[in-house]
């Protein structure tokens, strides 16, 4: 360390605090040219490559102030951030935990250190993080949120929907804790028996129309309000259904088949059996395919296996599987539509339409891709009445006669139909029907 090193150190943050980062970054470089040793020129290069963007040398830079003052909080704690930008959360963690306990009351430090905490499932230290900081701040909209998401992820619904209205009161145009709160009540509705619902529906679309007031364009969100006042709509935008399969892909087979009990795929299964002994090797198109669940069970019969489906991450799980010959990612009417007529011996559809609602184009589509005597299998959740609904799930319900007489009008007839319990939903199993139809009058 001499002066003129210093110097060049004082103009470098002089020129940082002045947005030129690029002399600043020619400045500390000169410095260390005098002196490799000095943490606080490495640490000034960091500052001024971060701004340029060049993340992975700042990120270097860092470390090499560290490795010569292994207690330079202020490096630590924006190596955390760089760190936390570029996807390496745990050591991130690390960091933030380091300076959170060098400096009990740095605000910034424990915040992160709790947002970090949570994607990492560490739930215990998130919320404890978490509280330390509005502890230290006051109350702050975003330290409420974020906390709200570390209780709902502790299991502690009644506790995070308290910060998440916090969260609102403090910032009213703040969109995220209000759609955050929006999903947690419709959870909350979809869970309570229609008698209780009164007070708590008035809730949820409370929360629906603050979100949809400041982001119009949330088409999930719309759709969502639509299920919960009860409004007559035909078919969830495409938008709805991609966000929520593609959400829920990561833990879908182990949460629906294991803790949602999903019986369509066996129940299909011993349905078709004695018509797959008979017909195969069959040619069959799994609509809605998913992970693949439905596709396992004609993989063994199969000459062909195709699957369609608009979420992308569930395509990628179904690929993983090596079940289906070929996967095409398409809205499912669009991908049938440009199929060769007669192409099929069999369809699945399990759990499709409870997405789809009018049914008309999709059954005229699926009869047209199907051989005479080729065959549709669906299931259907059962309505209160006649027609369909959109129940206040985000689920479609369909009578049975309803789909007859669509599947009538589509030169289809049915053969079988047995209800079930297809999942099980906050303690109650949901009712459904399998319906096994044929083509009888082929579509061109």
């Amino acid at each position: 360390m001499n002066e003129k090193s210093e110097r060049l150190l004082e103009e470098a943050q002089r020129l940082l605090g002045e947005s030129r980062p690029h002399e600043a970054l020619e400045r500390a470089q000169a410095a260390l040219r005098m002196d490799r040793m000095e943490a606080r020129y490495h640490y000034v290069a960091a500052i001024s490559l971060a701004a340029l963007g060049r993340v992975e040398e700042a990120i270097a830079s860092l470390r090499r102030a560290l490795q010569f003052r292994p207690s330079f909080v202020e490096a630590r704690g924006n190596l955390g951030l760089l760190l936390e930008r570029t996807g390496q959360v745990e050591e991130a963690a690390d960091c933030y935990r380091k300076v959170a306990l060098a400096r009990r009351d740095d605000v910034n430090a424990w915040n992160r250190l709790g947002h970090c905490a949570r994607l990492l499932g560490q739930t215990a230290e998130s919320i404890d993080a978490l509280r330390r900081s509005l502890g230290l701040r006051g109350d702050d909209a975003a330290a409420h949120n974020e906390l709200a998401l570390a209780l709902l992820q502790d299991g502690k619904r009644g506790e995070a929907a308290a910060e998440f209205r916090r969260a609102v009161e403090l910032a009213p145009e703040f969109v995220p804790a209000w759609a955050n709160l929006a999903k947690l009540l419709y959870l909350e509705f979809g869970s309570t028996p229609p008698e209780g619902r009164g007070a708590l529906q008035a809730e949820v679309l409370e929360a629906f129309d603050r979100v949809l007031a400041l982001e119009p364009a949330h088409e999930e969100f719309r759709f969502l309000r639509d299920a919960v006042s009860g409004k007559h709509v035909e078919r969830p935008p495409d938008a709805y259904v991609v966000a929520f399969f593609d959400r829920f892909a990561p833990q879908f087979d182990e949460h629906v088949a294991g803790r949602l009990r999903y019986g369509a795929p066996a129940v299909a299964a011993e349905m078709l059996q004695p018509w797959l002994g008979d017909h195969a090797p069959v040619r069959v198109l799994d609509v809605g395919c998913g992970t693949g669940l439905s596709g396992a069970i004609v993989r063994p019969y199969s000459a062909q296996l195709v699957g369609v489906d608009l979420s992308a991450a569930m395509l990628e799980r179904a690929r993983a599987a090596a079940i289906y010959d070929e996967l095409a990612h398409e809205e499912a009417v669009a991908h049938l539509e440009r199929r060769a007529a007669a192409s099929f011996d069999l369809v699945l559809a399990l759990d499709v339409f409870i997405y789809v609602g009018a049914l008309e184009r999709i059954v005229a589509a699926i009869s047209r891709v199907l051989r005479k005597g080729g065959r549709l299998v669906a299931s259907v959740e059962v309505p209160d009445a006649g027609g369909f609904i959109l129940a206040s799930t985000g689920r479609y319900a369909h009578a049975q006669g309803y789909v007859e007489e669509v599947a009538a009008g589509a030169g289809l007839s049915l053969v079988a139909s047995r209800e079930f319990a297809v999942r099980e939903e906050a303690g109650r199993a949901i009712d459904a029907r399998m319906l096994v139809l044929e083509v009888t009058s082929p579509r061109t």
